[in-house]
């Protein structure tokens, strides 16, 4: 870490207050050419996941024992070239009434194994059911792709000024400040310790770990996080992504049939989670959201 530490030097102080685009970029730089270099670089794959409900419950001993010894009670009820039998008949109705139970019996257990698999872990199980149908990569060009995904999202209204509707009533006022203090190092250092080691890195090719492990790197991302937040200058590196898409069908030479993904830098991921951090306590702790009533975003 001391030689690093001597390498990120040069992301001076006056280099963050003259020119923070710059002071960004150097040290997403900086960091990635000193990895790469005694690390090597490592195209980061997930593992894949399986869809739930795919593999079949395990039946219990039991059901399958009966339904094994009605099969070869049925076949000793029916002598070979005879018409059926009372007794094999009987054993045919019994046999019917016990696989209905048992399909009722494996519907339960499934419903109760997918319970437990989302119990464990929500995120994962959700990414599983929304897995995308194909993994395969689109035939259109990267002009196409602009053309389209441009169109689609452009806000020609973005920068509109929006008041609050007529007869709107309007929420009292806060109880508690906003918290407008910069961002210190432990907050910083939390934010960082609590996001995944796996996500994905953007533009920059940096991932959470080498400010996890490295000290030098996370002092040095508290100085520009504590400055972009001190003049509300978003460093340019951070207002770029990494698309990926993802296909939602077969159909491969169609935009719309995939879904586009951002992948941003982490450095601006950490800044943005202290937002949305701060912005989350000052919501809820003034009663502006209902908790019992408001989910997700």
């Amino acid at each position: 870490d001391k030689d690093l530490k001597a390498i990120l030097a040069a992301v001076t102080p006056k280099l963050i207050a003259d020119d923070i685009n710059t002071a960004a970029e150097q040290l997403d730089s900086l960091l990635y050419e000193y990895f790469a270099e005694r690390c090597g670089t490592q195209r980061l794959e997930r593992p894949a996941r399986a869809r739930p409900g795919t593999a079949p419950p395990a039946r219990p001993k039991q059901d399958q024992w009966m339904l094994d010894e009605l099969e070869q009670q049925r076949t000793y009820a029916r002598p070979a070239g005879s018409s059926s039998t009372s007794a094999h008949n009987r054993i045919n109705r019994q046999a019917k009434k016990l696989r209905r139970t048992v399909a009722r019996n494996d519907q339960q257990l499934k419903v109760e194994q997918e319970r437990r698999k989302f119990k464990q872990n929500p995120h994962e199980y959700a990414a599983g059911v929304f897995r995308p149908k194909s993994d395969k990569k689109p035939t259109f060009t990267k002009a196409t792709a602009d053309a389209f995904f441009a169109s689609t999202y452009e806000d020609k209204q973005r920068s509109r000024p929006y008041g609050a509707p007529p007869g709107l009533p309007r929420p009292a006022a806060p109880r508690l400040e906003f918290n407008q203090r910069p961002p210190s190092e432990d907050e910083i250092g939390e934010i960082i310790r609590r996001k995944p080691n796996r996500s994905a890195p953007g533009l920059s090719g940096i991932t959470y770990v080498v400010f996890k492990r490295c000290e030098s790197a996370r002092t040095k991302l508290c100085e520009i996080i504590q400055h972009v937040w001190n003049t509300s200058i978003v460093p340019r590196a951070w207002q770029l992504a990494s698309i990926i898409l993802i296909a939602k069908s077969d159909q491969l030479d169609l935009p719309k049939e995939f879904r586009p993904i951002a992948l941003l830098n982490v450095a601006g991921k950490v800044f943005f989670s202290i937002v949305n951090k701060r912005l989350e306590s000052y919501m809820i702790g003034n009663g502006y959201i209902n908790l019992a009533v408001q989910k997700a975003f």
